[in-house]
């Protein structure tokens, strides 16, 4: 029988946390001799003064923290952005397949056994497929590369040798082909009975089979693939809370996104009217929800717009009486804007769903077709909420390239319908300019310390309220989470 294909191995290391992925690399390096320790930040430390850093495939939305000293990530899933992390501090990666490697051919065959049933309650070999005619006779034309197969594998033994030290005796290699996927659209509603999971290789984090199997993993995957990039986002939607908790009649929200720290960020939209919403927490004089501007139902404009220079957000608002004020650009530890953040909770929220299926077609660009259906637990007033649907498109990298959401909202006698739409107009072709009245911004906001109290109840308030139209509910923002969508 066939030793475990890539794919497969790969599903299982993503299934362990991250203590149990910690402890079978420390495990794996134990078996061939060379003693390891588990550290409480996760890092692996070995005898001969290797530090190895080890990041499990369920991933938080942050990348996790990578230890000042490592030598070497150890990843189930390498992402991008670990990808670009490792390489600015010239790390070695070493990923799912090269553990594989080692453990099918750089430890005693008995080792390998305990190992894989220790941590994965699974055997090293695998029961190969019934071969179709046509699979046969592939087969039997590729009998004669044997020699090239055993180049391959020593190739490999090699590369993980420099990586993680010598090989021991191990199971020998088996050809991998027939675990390979073939080709055409592949449409999935439910698990085969009969299978272990390993499919869920074939899709993108957070997907599996049945459809969305980790939404928090699935959004994580998502602000890694944005994260770095250039691109124009576009919002639509209606029905959702936003502006000082007051609901949307409808808003378009435009964000050209150079880099996460150089944006330029539109807003406008209706509000329903103070009368309508008995949750509305009041007007505040000198901002944009003030200026009193109301279409033929009362409801009231939203405009403005904001731009990052690179240190400072500085907006404008757009109404009868312009003014300005500004506040720090902030990213996070791992390099996410405020538009990547805000994405990727959209992304968990809505596809958090208690049914969901996928749609694989492989020749698309962003081959994957997710439809949840169901109430997901964190929307707001869950109970009132009804016909939901969500349908998102999926690259293999888990990069939501459009999201689209529809449902009604029951509040005492009246239904209401909820929309929401993100979708990436443009991806890695976005230059942004100064605006116009950059230089005005600047000069109206050029003491701070005479602000710093206004800025911060500004934004809390009205750009952080305003612009947190990604959620339904508006929770208090601080000027360094905003704006966003």
């Amino acid at each position: 029988m066939p030793v475990v294909p890539t794919r497969t191995f790969a599903g299982w290391l993503r299934r362990l946390d991250g203590p149990r992925f910690a402890a079978f690399v420390a495990d794996l390096h134990a078996t061939r001799g060379v003693g390891a320790t588990v550290r409480d930040d996760g890092t692996v430390a070995l005898d001969d003064g290797r530090v190895l850093a080890t990041v499990s495939g369920r991933r938080r939305l942050r990348t996790p923290r990578v230890a000042a000293d490592a030598d070497a990530v150890v990843a189930a899933t390498v992402s991008p952005r670990l990808a670009r992390l490792a390489a600015r501090r010239d790390l070695a990666v070493v990923d799912a397949s090269d553990l594989r490697d080692l453990a099918l051919y750089g430890i005693d065959r008995s080792e390998t056994e305990r190992l894989f049933a220790e941590y994965f309650d699974a055997s090293p070999v695998v029961a190969a497929p019934e071969p179709t005619d046509s699979a046969a006779s592939r087969l039997a034309r590729v009998g004669d590369t044997s020699a090239a197969s055993v180049a391959a594998v020593v190739l490999v033994g090699l590369v993980v040798a420099a990586l993680l030290g010598p090989f021991g005796p191990g199971v020998a290699p088996a050809d991998d082909d027939a675990a390979r996927a073939g080709s055409g659209p592949v449409v999935v509603g439910a698990s085969d009975p009969a299978s272990d999971g390993s499919e869920d290789e074939l899709f993108p984090p957070g997907i599996g089979a049945t459809g969305v199997v980790d939404a928090e993993t699935l959004a994580a995957a998502h602000a890694d693939s944005v994260a770095g990039r250039s691109y124009r986002l576009i919002v639509h939607e209606s029905g959702t809370r936003g502006w000082n908790d007051r609901v949307w009649r409808g808003v378009w929200q435009q964000a050209e996104v150079e880099n996460p720290r150089h944006f330029r960020y539109t807003v406008t939209g209706y509000v329903e009217s103070a009368a309508e919403n008995d949750s509305a927490r009041g007007v505040q004089n000198g901002t944009a929800e003030s200026a009193g501007d109301t279409d033929g139902d009362g409801d009231e404009l939203v405009q403005y717009t904001a731009y990052a220079d690179g240190e400072l957000v500085y907006v404008r608002t757009e109404l009868r009486n312009e003014s300005f004020y500004r506040y720090p650009v902030y990213t996070d530890e791992n390099g996410h804007g405020l538009f990547e953040r805000r994405a990727a909770r959209n992304v968990e929220r809505y596809l958090d769903a208690p049914e969901t299926t996928v749609t694989r077609e492989p020749r698309d660009l962003y081959p994957f077709h997710v439809v949840a259906t169901g109430t997901p637990p964190s929307l707001p007033d869950a109970e009132n909420v009804s016909d939901y649907r969500a349908e998102a498109t999926v690259g293999t990298d888990g990069f939501v390239s459009l999201l689209i959401v529809s449902y009604d909202r029951t509040r005492g006698n009246e239904t209401r319908t909820v929309t929401y739409r993100l979708e990436y107009a443009t991806m890695d072709r976005v230059n942004v300019s100064r605006p116009t009245w950059y230089d005005r911004a600047v000069g109206e906001t050029e003491s701070p310390s005479t602000r710093s109290s206004e800025t911060s109840n500004e934004s809390a308030d009205e750009a952080g309220t305003a612009t947190e139209t990604a959620a339904e509910t508006t929770t208090p923002a601080t000027a360094t989470e905003t704006p966003a969508t």
